[in-house]
């Protein structure tokens, strides 16, 4: 039964990479998005995301490839793998063309590489953001003024990616942060929800290190490249528009109980002593280690 639960799991967490080949190599499956545009980007700052899912495992970091794409009015934070997927099955639904074998070999190398299941618009003339999110199960979405983030400004200096670096703290959702920023690009803009110092933030990390974003890439754009969020959802299909507190709660809650909540509402049924019975959702809970801590 064991062997049969945890088949049924890895198969659902990885749904959104499934494939289906054509007979001519090409492929003619994949998901019908459709994005909510927010204008197009001047300038992208590329953000490698360190992060540990367990906080008591100090030194087992995943990884994600995320970018903060950047306009006179929005801006937008994402992973940078899921915009290649995006982008690939957004040409797909224009054409109305099976996908090429190239592009079925790009398609696939970016959605295993996938890890940073959030995008954020951020409103910088209404201050507000909107947020969505991916638990794997369900998707949700919520809208709520920017933070006010109190940065200090401290002494010090170093040097990222060839850039003389100034360093600064605040605090975010339960966590304290060290930032360094740099004023030889004048973007007072960063990963996430982080902004308002008088730079680009290079690297910020929590005083902890459970979470760390390095900045591995900036450049200027001047060709067509979106903003946009989802107008129906990422995995599910449809987005529950909610509040942040429930939004956060309901993903902390998928996290924690994700194994439990996914035998309830895919109805798995396995084979024990000759009858198929569902398994009671009584698996232990797993530790959660949010970005956000507090809301």
């Amino acid at each position: 039964m064991k062997i049969l639960i945890t088949f049924v799991l890895v198969l659902f967490s990885c749904a959104v990479k499934a494939q289906f080949q054509s007979n001519d190599g090409g492929m003619s499956a994949y998901r019908k998005i459709k994005t909510i545009n927010y204008g197009t980007a001047d300038a992208i700052a590329y953000y490698k995301v360190q992060f540990l899912k367990d906080s008591t495992q100090t030194g087992k970091y995943s990884e994600a490839q995320t970018f903060l794409q950047i306009s006179n009015n929005y801006l937008c934070f994402g992973d940078y793998y899921q915009q290649i997927v995006d982008s690939i099955e957004l040409d797909i639904a224009k054409t109305h063309k099976n996908m090429t074998q190239e592009n079925a070999n790009i398609w696939e190398r970016a959605a295993q590489k996938m890890n940073f299941f959030a995008k954020v618009i951020s409103d910088l003339k209404k201050s507000f953001m909107k947020v969505q999110l991916y638990t794997g199960l369900r998707d949700y979405e919520y809208t709520c003024p920017l933070p006010a983030l109190d940065w200090q400004l401290l002494p010090g200096d170093s040097t990222i990616n060839n850039m003389p670096c100034k360093k600064a703290t605040c605090c975010y959702a339960g966590r304290k942060y060290i930032a360094w920023y740099t004023d030889k690009i004048s973007l007072p803009y960063g990963p996430y929800v982080f902004q308002g110092l008088p730079g680009l933030i290079m690297d910020i990390r929590d005083t902890k290190n459970n979470w760390i974003f390095s900045n591995n890439g900036f450049r200027k754009v001047n060709d067509s490249n979106v903003l946009y969020l989802y107008a129906k959802g990422f995995i599910s299909g449809s987005v529950k528009v909610t509040t942040r507190e429930n939004a956060l709660s309901a993903l902390r809650n998928e996290t924690e109980n994700k194994n439990n909540l996914f035998l309830e509402t895919a109805g798995v049924q396995v084979l024990e002593n000759g009858k198929w019975i569902t398994p009671e959702a009584n698996k232990p809970r797993t530790p959660s280690n949010l970005l956000e801590l507090e809301w």
